[in-house]
């Protein structure tokens, strides 16, 4: 059996779904058209963030964006219908997690290009 490697994957998100640069992004939320939606895990989380963004595990994230689960997040569920901007470290498992949405039936879902780290270089606000 051939193993696939992570960028099969990656490739495979790209072609549905949308790369926002942090710019992009960050004129998209402060506009109120779409909720920031962190997937990295907690401990990543607390060393830092962007403000209002939602966390969501990845490894988590079905869990988070189900209804029917006791723990789910209400602002995501709601979001189903609604743009959701995804962010992680560096944008590769947001990009994995954005797929994760679209399977689980959100219609408007986006990764953020360089992840947090882009956020953070580009000088844009943090909260720690």
């Amino acid at each position: 059996m051939e193993i696939t490697g992570a960028d099969h994957f990656l490739a495979a998100a790209r072609r549905t779904v949308p790369e926002l640069t942090v710019e992009q992004a960050k004129a998209r939320v402060d506009a109120g058209e779409a909720i920031l939606v962190d997937v990295r895990d907690a401990g990543e989380w607390q060393s830092g963030r962007v403000p209002g963004a939602i966390l969501a595990p990845r490894g988590i994230l079905e869990w988070m964006a189900d209804p029917a689960c006791p723990n789910h997040i209400p602002a995501l569920v709601a979001a189903v219908d609604s743009p959701v901007i995804l962010q992680c470290a560096h944008g590769f498992r947001s990009l994995l997690a954005g797929q994760t949405l679209q399977q689980m039936g959100f219609t408007d879902v986006a990764s953020v290009i360089g992840g947090f780290e882009a956020w953070e270089q580009a000088g844009y606000p943090v909260e720690r």
